[in-house]
């Protein structure tokens, strides 16, 4: 189903050819056609040359769902001498737009910006790429290879329209090492900084607090949108970038070994701590009976002693449960034994206590830590079935910690090649490791841990289909139960139907096992269950049971 939807996105590109990068390198997968005549660079976007060029639509650069409120529409193209960006961007609120950055090479990403990564013939290797930022004013940020004394001869122009501005871009080949040599698949991103506006304070001290603001009427929601997800705060995952299919290519690239690699995993039904120093089991479970390990005592220091190597593009998932505000301290040590702490990540909530859930007042300015901006706490977002997601720094994201918002189990994921060492604040290096595992502690709160698994990659296959699905009368109620359904990381939630296969209307979504009805749900109907995970792979549905 992914194949012919991904045809469909990429309309008259050769289908061998892109189905052959889809299956090797993974989505999402562009054709980038030839021009007959290069396009001229003036910001307009009205040559006749963008007409051969396939668009693209930004999502969210961490991969939610929903759509972003601001629509951004990129097409590409290349020739012999250089590849060409095209980028509308549509902005409802073009008065508070900044063009930060007065000269080449300046913080640009203090402001409003587009921005291109090229990763010629798909190297993925950590900062080994060009990166090119445009403000909508024509001033340009360059680096290859993290090195912004790389001045390529760029063709820049931009512009506005009613309802945004433009961007167009030539990057030639020579600059980027291939001219002669063009490989046929490259990776490729072009991202959409919308920053949220507002003052900039100075950190005070250690300890956070709030200011109100001066002049709230002048901020605005800020969205981070890319073409390709990296699934994190951070547009620099280079194994994340998109995949580009050059009709002027000439030199074969190999696709990865893998695409999706589990580095550990523990869900802990058979009774069994495993790696989880000072832990014991519980009888709880995510999904309600079952097992999972908890602080010897119920409360204290979790040790994970199991050795992780190479974070780049590896993810944590687990889920965690804890009394009402409570707080989970979680980190790991370098080699050196420095600290390295997670200052942002996503907590995903049940959209019950979603609304139970209070958070500062949108005026207020939070200078904890190193995170100087509006909501620095994080915004709560939508997100399909039972559950709201967390965005961004939740609670202290100076010392690696997240707030647990409510009493029922919530999932916690976070990059952990994206951890910062406690006293430079600078990411991880790529070759650095933990050794020693990861650490987690919460005073003297009680915490749970279940369905805890690391793993390198995308999950890019579907849950198992659903077994063992039963409707039972009890009592004056209706109850469906059916067995867990595994996944290559973590079966996020199920998604319930009833009606007949062409009529299907959905009933609840829920992360147990389980659902108790009424006694008029829709009785001698069929009803099926599907499992989805966190990056929208679901399951086909199961076999139907008719409700009683």
């Amino acid at each position: 189903m992914r194949i012919a939807l991904l045809l469909c996105l990429v309309a008259a590109c050769e289908a061998a050819t892109v189905e052959e990068v889809h299956e090797g390198f993974g989505p999402p997968v562009m054709r980038v056609a030839r021009p007959t005549a290069p396009p001229r660079i003036d910001g307009k976007l009205d040559d006749a040359a963008w007409q051969k060029a396939e668009a693209v639509t930004l999502c969210f650069l961490d991969g939610l769902w929903e759509a972003p409120s601001q629509r951004t529409e990129a097409r590409v193209l290349a020739d012999e001498r250089a590849i060409y960006f095209a980028v509308q961007c549509r902005e409802a609120e073009p008065q508070r737009m900044i063009a930060a950055g007065e000269r080449r090479d300046g913080d640009l990403w203090m402001g409003d910006t587009v921005e291109v990564f090229l990763d010629p013939g798909h190297r993925e290797t950590r900062h080994q790429y060009a990166h090119i930022i445009v403000n909508p004013k024509g001033v340009v940020y360059d680096s290859k290879n993290k090195d912004a004394r790389w001045n390529a001869d760029l063709s820049v122009g931009t512009g506005t329209f009613d309802g945004g501005w433009t961007v167009e871009l030539a990057v030639p080949m020579a600059d980027l090492g291939v001219a002669g040599a063009i490989p046929k698949v490259w990776g490729l991103n072009i991202n959409r900084q919308r920053p949220e506006l507002g003052q900039v304070a100075p950190v005070k001290g250690i300890r956070g607090h709030y200011e109100k603001l001066k002049e709230p009427d002048k901020y605005r929601e800020g969205e981070d949108t890319a073409w390709s997800p990296t699934r994190c705060h951070s547009s620099h995952i280079v194994q994340r970038f998109g995949h580009a299919v050059l009709d002027v290519g000439t030199v074969e690239v190999k696709p990865p070994e893998r695409l999706f690699e589990v580095l550990f995993r523990a869900n802990f039904d058979d009774g069994k701590a495993g790696p989880f120093e000072d832990a014991e089991i519980a009888d709880e479970g995510f999904r309600g009976p079952g097992k999972c390990i908890r602080p010897k005592g119920g409360a204290g220091t979790i040790y994970f002693r199991h050795g992780i190597e190479n974070l780049d593009d590896v993810t944590l998932i687990m889920a965690l449960r804890m009394p009402q505000n409570g707080r989970l301290y979680y980190y790991g040590r370098a080699p050196d034994d420095e600290q390295c702490e997670a200052d942002r990540h996503e907590v995903f909530m049940t959209t019950e206590e979603a609304k139970q859930r209070k958070f500062p007042a949108m005026d207020d300015y939070d200078t904890h830590g190193s995170m100087m901006a509006w909501k620095s706490h994080g915004r709560l977002v939508n997100f399909p079935g039972p559950w709201a997601v967390m965005t961004g720094h939740f609670s202290e994201p100076s010392i690696g910690s997240v707030m647990q918002p409510g009493t029922d189990w919530a999932i916690l994921r976070t990059r952990l090649g994206q951890m910062r060492r406690q006293t430079s604040q600078g990411l991880v290096p790529p070759e650095q490791g933990y050794p020693k595992g990861l650490v987690f502690h919460a005073g003297r709160e009680p915490f749970l841990i279940d369905d805890f698994i690391i793993f390198r990659g995308t999950d890019l296959e579907p849950p198992a289909r659903v077994t063992g699905l039963k409707a039972e009368r009890k009592g004056g109620e209706i109850v469906l139960s059916w067995n867990r359904s595994e996944d290559n990381t973590l079966t996020a939630f199920y998604r319930v139907t009833v009606g007949a296969r062409g009529e299907p209307r959905l009933m609840a979504e829920t992360h147990r096992l389980t659902l108790t009805l009424g006694p008029a749900a829709a009785a001698g109907k069929p009803v099926t269950v599907a499992a989805l995970d966190l990056y929208g792979n679901a399951s086909p549905p199961s076999e139907a049971v008719k409700l009683p």
